[in-house]
């Protein structure tokens, strides 16, 4: 039986144009399977990869590989972290503490929740390293309103108030309802409280009050392609024209969000992404656009500085890939 490939109208040796496209076709199938048969992820990403970062594509393909680490956040309103790594040993659970994070606690082996000690008394979280670190950036103090937006699952709306509980308020924003109530119910585990709001970040004018804000936390929403290893389905769910279109939104974002901070008011820019399209790049088209927006250096002891923010990879051990970028608005 002839293969149908080779049937055309025209000479033998030249091929139609839909044999051309055959051809790419078998050409970017065969691709995605050499890419996924020696990185297990696909060649567009890799291919991205090894154009944004040379010296660090394989490492983040490894990583991305590899069984996640469990991280802990310490409610250290309710018990100090040395006290709750007594607390682990006492029940043979073995544990690390990371020196840039005063409340992340790494445990050596996955338990299951029910296994933690006083979990259900608020005690402790589950957040990975890499997102800890949003609320020392935020800068935070008593009698400040800070906005959440694209809030849930609630870690870091939790973190915050763990952190200033005598905030003015803090509102969290999410556009799903029933993600409202993930965030509600890690903030009852805690005995904490927020103002929860349903509601389109990039419409604030439909739930906003009018009242303008000192901080503002953007977990924007990404390719969560520096969580892969949590989320291995990402690497047949994610299309190359998701970046682009991610990009957008996040700049969307930006914009509308951007009204409701206050003068020397400070937001803090954060996605779960490695790709410089979902991070800098918004961010430096953010500035070029606006004279009130400049941005803050952040001067820390872990990740990798670029032209604006710092990026984390995600490490084998260690933090889940992130970025952040600090942004303050000029009077």
């Amino acid at each position: 039986r002839q293969d149908p490939v080779w049937k055309h109208n025209g000479a033998r040796f030249t091929p139609s144009v839909n044999e051309e496209r055959e051809e790419r076709g078998r050409q970017s199938i065969n691709s995605f399977y050499e890419g996924y048969a020696k990185y297990s992820h696909p060649e567009w990403l890799i291919k991205l990869l090894q154009k944004s970062w040379p010296k660090n594509w394989e490492e983040i393909l490894n990583a991305n590989n590899d069984r996640p680490p469990l991280h802990l956040r310490v409610n250290l309103s309710k018990i100090s972290r040395d006290d709750y790594l007594k607390k682990l040993e006492s029940l043979n659970i073995h544990a690390k503490t990371h020196a840039t994070s005063k409340t992340a606690i790494t445990l050596e082996k996955p338990v299951d929740i029910s296994a933690l000690p006083d979990f259900y008394r608020g005690f402790v979280s589950v957040q990975n390293l890499a997102a800890q670190y949003a609320v020392d950036l935020l800068e935070l103090k008593p009698g400040l309103r800070v906005l959440d937006a694209c809030a849930a699952p609630g870690g870091k709306t939790a973190h915050i108030l763990e952190n200033t509980p005598d905030l003015q308020e803090l509102v969290a924003v999410d556009l799903i309802d029933k993600r409202l109530e993930m965030i509600q119910n890690n903030l009852t585990r805690l005995q904490l409280s927020a103002t929860l709001i349903c509601g389109d970040a990039t419409k604030p004018l439909k739930w906003w009050d009018g009242k303008k804000f000192d901080r503002i936390l953007l977990d924007a929403p990404c390719s969560g392609t520096g969580v892969i290893r949590r989320h291995p389905d990402i690497k047949i769910l994610r299309q190359e024209k998701d970046i682009n279109n991610n990009a957008a939104l996040q700049f969307k974002l930006l914009e509308a969000l951007w009204p409701l901070l206050n003068n020397d008011g400070i937001l803090v820019y954060a996605t779960c992404s490695v790709l410089p399209q979902e991070n800098q790049m918004v961010i430096e088209k953010f500035l070029l656009k606006y004279n009130n927006a400049q941005e803050k250096p952040i001067t820390v002891g872990w990740g990798h500085k670029v032209t604006h923010g710092i990026q984390i990879f995600p490490e084998t051990s260690g933090s889940d890939g992130f970025y952040y970028a600090k942004i303050l608005k000029l009077a």
